[in-house]
């Protein structure tokens, strides 16, 4: 799903026709929200919305598509939002709700749930670049809310899980004198075969040129 690159840019979109009747001709439903949408931009910012509303179910001729699950509602607008030019790097909204670095941990790692689940790469490659840039400045493991890796294995986008993968391999002797890193490793939660190899081939790397822990 990451190799999806014509798909996204929301930077081409009329930021006004976000939940804009005029021209809406499509209905997204998710949880209490309503949000006037254009198959078009659907199309063009998700693989998902093309394949479901180019199909001959009966969904894609619908006036409502309904979301199912049990997303947290504003992750699923801040990927709309991001469909529709209003870049989740860059939009007020996603950046006032956390109200510290882990928090915003948290909240990048549910979105990028949502943008997998929906298949939205650019969303996708936008909180890849905020997560590294948080990570990088933070002090140590010990402020990251472990438990959240929980989503990595509902995912089937790797990136964000390497993202923390080359983190963890920067911080490797910090973090591993962190109880709740050291489970998740040892119950196979946060490193599947792939990310293990990533991290020793890191590790190696650093053995070579000189710890940097």
């Amino acid at each position: 799903m990451a190799g999806h690159q014509s798909f996204p840019r929301g930077d081409l979109v009329d930021v006004s026709a976000f939940d804009n009747s005029e021209d809406s001709d499509i209905i997204i439903k998710f949880g209490d929200h309503r949000v006037f949408a254009h198959r078009i931009i659907l199309r063009i910012s998700s693989p998902y919305f093309k394949r479901t509303l180019s199909s001959l179910f009966s969904i894609a001729k619908a006036d409502v598509y309904p979301l199912d699950g049990d997303d947290d509602p504003e992750d699923v607008l801040a990927m709309l939002r991001h469909m529709y030019g209003m870049r989740y790097n860059q939009h007020p909204q996603n950046r006032s709700i956390f109200p510290n670095a882990v928090e915003a941990l948290k909240g990048y790692i549910r979105t990028y749930h949502v943008a997998d689940k929906y298949d939205c790469p650019s969303l996708r490659n936008s909180i890849c670049s905020l997560t590294r840039s948080r990570l990088h400045r933070m002090v140590s493991g010990n402020e990251l809310a472990w438990q959240e890796v929980k989503f990595f294995d509902l995912m089937a986008d790797l990136e964000l899980r390497h993202v923390f993968v080359d983190w963890l391999a920067d911080t490797f002797y910090t973090c591993m004198q962190l109880q709740s890193p050291k489970m998740l490793i040892k119950n196979g939660m946060f490193l599947d075969v792939q990310c293990s190899t990533r991290l020793l081939l890191k590790l190696g790397e650093k053995s070579i040129s000189g710890p940097s822990w």
